[in-house]
């Protein structure tokens, strides 16, 4: 029923941990990427990315996920 598809992931693709309010580039190998941070709502895990704050990606599909290295608050 939830693959790990279907949600925003604790470690990225190394094994770093990512916990809720650290930042995350999500991309694809096709060139797609968006730089934001993991929240959480109503107790699910979502990546909102910073070009579109009113967005909230809650699954990365064949998306991939990476921490980034310097992680404070923009």
């Amino acid at each position: 029923m939830n693959s790990p598809r279907d949600r925003i992931p604790t470690h990225d693709e190394i094994g770093q941990r990512i916990k809720i309010g650290e930042r995350a580039i999500l991309f694809s190998r096709h060139g797609t990427q968006f730089d934001g941070v993991i929240v959480q709502r109503g107790g699910k895990r979502w990546f909102q990315p910073d070009e579109y704050p009113e967005m909230f990606i809650g699954g990365i599909g064949n998306q991939r996920i990476m921490k980034e290295e310097n992680n404070e608050s923009r």
